[in-house]
């Protein structure tokens, strides 16, 4: 059997319980971390991650379509305990992150931002890798 798409609800709230695991899964994700009281991802965060990742709206729920070299969409509170670790700032609106694996990450307060968020995915391929080790 050859599954060219699968359908997921999309943006997954990360947290305590579940952001190590998922990091773990072996895919790129992308990890959006916010602010958890600022409007700015629901007003710029979300439109952009649509505009990267099309999404339709199906019975109230958004779905959305992806191919196995796709990456899964995350959102955490950006004072997670741990993600400093990543370069992540808990004052900043919001900080975008790029796992390559559990090891491996692409943080780039300049040029991986929401408001670039479809012009930065071009440039990843050149953009430098952090690691854990």
């Amino acid at each position: 059997v050859n599954i060219t798409f699968q359908e997921s609800a999309g943006i997954l709230e990360l947290g305590y319980k579940n952001f190590r695991s998922w990091l773990d899964y072996d895919r790129m994700n992308l990890v959006v971390a916010v602010q958890p009281r600022r409007p700015s991802f629901e007003k710029i965060g979300e439109a952009k991650l649509r505009e990267v990742f099309p999404s339709t709206l199906r019975e109230g729920v958004r779905i959305y379509r992806f191919r196995d070299s796709d990456m899964f969409q995350g959102v955490v509170n950006s004072s997670l305990n741990g993600l400093e670790h990543y370069g992540v700032d808990p004052r900043a609106n919001a900080t975008v992150l790029i796992f390559e694996n559990s090891g491996s990450w692409v943080e780039d307060t300049q040029d991986l931002t929401l408001e670039l968020l479809p012009e930065a995915l071009k440039k990843l391929p050149d953009m430098w890798r952090m690691s854990a080790t």
